[in-house]
């Protein structure tokens, strides 16, 4: 798959209410000296760096994730920062197996999160991955307030040959720890069998009692017989008891039957005392990754879409739609609502909660209040290829931790949320719902183009973006929407922020109309486009190959129509030094081609090579060569 950071553009210097620091730590195994997370500035080390959880202390914040030491091995590490973010100290560490370990590259280790344990300590929480076995099990490391370890254990599932049995999620008990994850037959993307793995946990690292559950209430002792797949996620405490999610299998076989969002509440004792399901997509796997209690139920974030394995976390994530869900006390849907491509964790804000993830390939954090209305407060990452993965309340707003892109290596980060702030800067960022609904039997092919961002949404079961309608974000900042819908009735939603620069027709016959927060408009009336822009096609009619150049005295950019139709790699887009762009392009094969949309006029056009016919289309109408320069 790609890497697990692919993510976008910069929009920090129009909040000003956003305060950005980015930390990644040195590669040994002691602490460190004290370094500052200053705003907008990075720490980095060679290799893969991410911080998957953020903890509150007394007098500041615990960052916990994963690492790549000298030896190309991801390790567990922890970051100690203050109130004003100064680094007072990081470590690295590995489980013990690994340490044993002597062939390099064999085994990784990587911290999920992290839990207080009531003494001035943390207990950190993650897993230990051998490669030879391919097996994952939970890692525990117990530290004391500067980092130095009491303990450092691995635990598997008793008496059960499973090869995933690790941890997700945590809280702190009267007397030890509650742990919450899974307990997997076989290799990490196997969903054909699992159940939910809850571990009671003293001080010092005993097991009380542990237990496994699924949405069938059986305990398998082994895994012959088990189709389905259930996992937890995360816990939260609640009056005599816990509340769990994660995912699970409830209508049958994960082959036949894609995985539903789950959460289950449990006694004391870890009894069930109700257990329910949910969907945001029945087409799709659904989980929850995170949970918050509010003052009338629950809050549950996370994500409907497909698995995919991520290198550096020797797992797999899914890649989706974000899905946040409001429920009361006992698990009734209150509301719901979707959007970017996923959430990672959600945290109680003065008005509702603040859930983080990531959007148009960018950390992503949006507040809800009580009622699940978004409030306009969010914070879009700075850096290229980054996700916030994790989100903690402070005195003043909120603290997101996560992971982005920086000079070619992927390195940790953290970012101030401040409360009371206006979210967005101004009214460049508000956000606007845009629905193109057909109106009759056919196709509607559609393209628009942005200065903000764009979110795919759901409005109902009709009118929903879709896997066949694509999000690009473009070298200019904009991010361009090239969809497919039709029939009556049906269509596609976006939520978007900043002007519509262009919207436009690109194929199909049906009628159709479109929405602009609720209200029919005229589609001309949608651009704000004062640039004169023109779509240019160059499509093959036969077998063969076209090769060919032109230059504009404006500007270009690369344009997907549809599947057959869409400039692609191989077509390079060069600026010249007399200020005009020149375009190298390469297609072939019937009915497929290359489309570009540019300003100013086109000063040249030539085929370069190939023998295949063909013929261009300006604005939707076939010209001729001659016509196109004149």
């Amino acid at each position: 798959m790609n890497d697990p950071t692919r993510f976008a553009r910069n929009s920090t210097s129009r909040r000003s209410f956003l305060r950005l620091a980015a930390a990644a730590a040195g590669t040994g195994v002691v602490a460190s000296g004290a370094r500052g997370a200053t705003p907008s500035q990075w720490f980095g080390v060679s290799g893969w760096n991410a911080f998957r959880s953020v903890t509150r202390a007394d007098d500041g914040y615990l960052l916990t994730g994963i690492q790549t030491n000298a030896d190309d091995e991801q390790v567990g590490w922890a970051v100690r920062l203050d109130d004003d973010l100064e680094t007072v100290w990081e470590r690295t560490y590995q489980s013990p197996p690994h340490l044993t370990e002597t062939d390099v590259g064999e085994d990784h280790d990587g911290f999920e999160f992290a839990i207080r344990d009531g003494d001035g300590g943390f207990l950190l929480v993650g897993w230990w991955h051998t490669l030879g076995s391919d097996s994952r099990f939970g890692w525990l490391v117990r530290i004391d307030g500067r980092g130095r370890v009491r303990w450092s254990r691995t635990y598997r599932r008793p008496g059960v040959n499973s090869f995933r049995d690790d941890f997700a999620g945590g809280v702190r008990t009267d007397d030890g720890f509650l742990l919450v994850g899974r307990t997997i037959a076989s290799e990490f993307l196997d969903d054909r069998s699992g159940d939910g793995w809850v571990v009671s946990m003293s001080k010092n690292g005993r097991v009380r009692w542990q237990r496994a559950y699924n949405t069938e209430n059986e305990t398998n002792g082994s895994w012959e017989d088990d189709d389905r797949h259930d996992a937890l996620s995360a816990v939260v405490a609640v009056d005599d008891g816990y509340l769990a999610v994660g995912e699970a299998s409830p209508d049958g076989p994960t082959e036949s039957s894609p995985t539903a969002g789950w959460a289950v509440r449990l006694d004391a004792d870890g009894d069930v005392r109700w257990s329910r399901t949910y969907r945001s997509d029945p087409d799709a796997k659904n989980e929850f990754r995170d949970v918050v209690s509010t003052d009338d139920g629950y809050v549950f974030a996370g994500v409907a879409g497909e698995t995919e394995s991520v290198t550096e976390l020797h797992d797999y994530q899914m890649r989706g739609s974000g899905w946040v869900l409001g429920v009361d006390g006992r698990g009734r849907r209150q509301w719901e609502d979707d959007g970017g491509s996923g959430f990672h964790a959600v945290a109680p804000s003065a008005s509702g909660v603040l859930v983080a993830g990531r959007r148009n390939g960018r950390g992503w954090a949006v507040e809800y209040d009580g009622d699940g209305e978004r409030t306009g407060r969010t914070a879009t990452e700075s850096a290229r290829d980054s996700a916030y993965t994790a989100v903690a309340r402070t005195p003043d707003g909120h603290l997101l931790a996560g992971y982005g892109r920086q000079s070619g290596e992927t390195n940790a980060l953290v970012e101030t949320v401040e409360a009371g702030d206006d979210a967005d800067g101004g009214d460049e960022d508000d956000e606007h719902l845009l629905e193109i609904v057909a109106t009759e039997r056919g196709d509607v092919n559609y393209q628009f183009t942005v200065d903000g961002t764009v979110e795919g949404v759901r409005v109902d079961d009709k009118i929903k973006a879709e896997s066949n309608d694509a999000i690009t974000e473009n070298d200019d900042g904009t991010v361009t929407v090239s969809g497919f819908t039709g029939n009556a009735g049906y269509g596609d939603a976006f939520r978007f922020t900043g002007d519509i620069q262009y919207f436009e027709r690109t194929g199909g016959d049906a009628d159709f109309f479109v929405r602009l927060d609720g209200d029919r408009v005229d589609p001309e009336e949608l651009a704000d486009d004062d640039r004169d822009s023109h779509l240019f096609e160059i499509v093959a009619s036969e077998w063969g190959e076209v090769e060919y150049r032109f230059t504009v005295d404006g500007a270009v950019e690369k344009v997907r129509l549809n599947g057959r139709v869409k400039a692609e790699n191989n077509d390079v887009v060069t600026e010249n030094d007399d200020g005009t762009v020149t375009v190298s392009g390469f297609t072939g094969n019937e009915g497929f081609g290359d489309a570009f949309r540019f300003t100013g006029s086109m000063t040249d056009f030539e085929r370069t090579s190939g023998d295949a016919d063909f013929f261009v289309r300006l604005d939707g109408e076939r010209v001729s060569v001659d016509d196109l320069l004149d």
